[in-house]
């Protein structure tokens, strides 16, 4: 008797557990304060709701080929059987049209917007930019006169935070001191928000560097001790429940709540798939997971369970995810040279701010160091600009592409 009474107890402190965790997800879920942190070659924005960070977004100067930005193509195959055409918009990997309402010929030029980022060594999705939607920019068409490239640059993702969030946005605070004519410039229009401007490291002191590092992992430890697990494939993102002490029924529970997190706070877009632990009734995660999705800005279908039971949904790739950004392809989990790079550059110029150097010297991974005088050699120049000295750079023995030091 006394055995059942403790496992009702057990069973109850479970349902509570599930409950709390729940109702925090709903009260913590508008976007109140954005963090914009400007470095060389980059910015790096942050949506908080309260403390809790819903949205990442990496923006470097020299990535054009984002969602919403208008490309002059030049056709150059056509796969007849497949209706897939592929074309030049000036960058490494051709963009793909897929089953064009009108015919069109190898060397014809024409006006396409992505509306799929290229992944991997896939080239961006695109579709032809309408004759109407064209007319506004024309001056921009016209002036390219048929090159190849880039005519309008899609959303920053400043304007589009600001857009999506103005009506919760209560706090802005841009970082460092300098940037107040940057973000302006990026604007366009005096936000209606008072603007914080500080030269504290604002992505360190709220978090979010912990956060980010966190979100680069594959699993994701829940309240009650349940464990999320997500593994990024070409084809798919795979998602696995893991209940630990917990029933079946509230382990499901708590992961699929935080799955709706994990996905919008790690960009994740494409098919995903969720293996729940089987117990009665898994339809009531589908209606759980659709009244969730509902807040994310980002358009994400909840097909339902398949025959064997599992969750399926599908959320648009508007951008590359937290992990394509930052890691390299492979199960290894390691940082990108590129990332890399770019936090080098962040790192040199705070160090060299506070401490006044007049010399300062990095040394690391040859990948790195060779992007950093090549592909990234503007960030380079702007941070040297900021801290009106020259960076050395010097080649390391370090095995390790994320291994590196300043030396001041």
């Amino acid at each position: 008797m006394v055995h059942i009474q403790m496992w009702w107890v057990f069973a109850y402190m479970q349902r509570n557990l599930c409950w709390v965790v729940l109702l925090a997800e709903n009260l913590l879920s508008l976007v109140n304060t954005l963090l914009i942190d400007f470095s060389p070659g980059e910015v790096r924005v942050a949506a908080l709701s309260d403390q809790k960070i819903i949205e990442f977004y990496h923006h470097n100067y020299s990535n054009i080929a984002t969602v919403g930005a208008i490309f002059c193509a030049r056709v150059t195959h056509l796969v007849s059987r497949s209706r897939l055409i592929f074309l030049d918009i000036g960058l490494e990997y051709p963009a793909i049209l897929s089953q064009p309402k009108k015919a069109l010929d190898i060397g014809q030029r024409i006006f396409v917007r992505i509306v799929q980022p290229a992944r991997l060594d896939k080239g961006a999705k695109v579709v032809i930019v309408p004759d109407q939607e064209l007319q506004r920019h024309l001056g921009a068409a016209e002036a390219v006169k048929g090159t190849i490239g880039c005519i309008v640059k899609a959303e920053h993702p400043i304007n589009m935070c600001i857009r999506l969030y103005e009506d919760t946005l209560e706090n802005i605070i841009c970082s460092p001191l300098s940037s107040q004519k940057r973000l302006e410039s990026i604007l366009g229009y005096e936000p209606k928000i008072p603007v914080k401007y500080t030269n504290s490291e604002i992505f360190r002191e709220h978090g979010i560097d912990d956060v980010i590092e966190e979100s680069l992992e594959p699993v994701v430890t829940l309240a009650g001790g349940a464990r999320l697990i997500l593994e990024n494939t070409s084809a798919f993102t795979a998602v696995d429940i893991d209940s630990g002490p917990l029933s079946p029924v509230i382990a499901n529970e708590i992961a699929v709540s935080a799955l709706a997190d994990e996905i919008r706070r790690r960009a994740i877009g494409g098919g995903i798939i969720v293996d729940l632990i089987p117990c009665r009734d898994r339809g009531k995660y589908v209606t759980q997971l659709r009244e969730l999705v509902t807040k994310d800005p980002v358009p994400t279908r909840v097909s339902g369970l398949t025959p064997e039971g599992r969750l399926e949904l599908n959320r648009r790739r508007v951008r590359r995810s937290l992990q394509e950004e930052l890691l390299n392809e492979g199960p290894q989990y390691d940082r990108c040279p590129r990332s890399v790079g770019f936090e080098i550059l962040r790192r040199c110029v705070r160090l060299g701010l506070v401490e006044q150097s007049l010399n300062i010297q990095v040394s690391a991974h040859p990948i790195v160091v060779n992007l950093l005088k090549n592909i990234l050699k503007a960030a380079v120049l702007e941070a040297e600009s900021i801290l009106k000295v020259s960076i050395r750079l010097q080649e390391s023995k370090n095995s390790k592409v994320d291994s590196y030091d300043i030396l001041l």
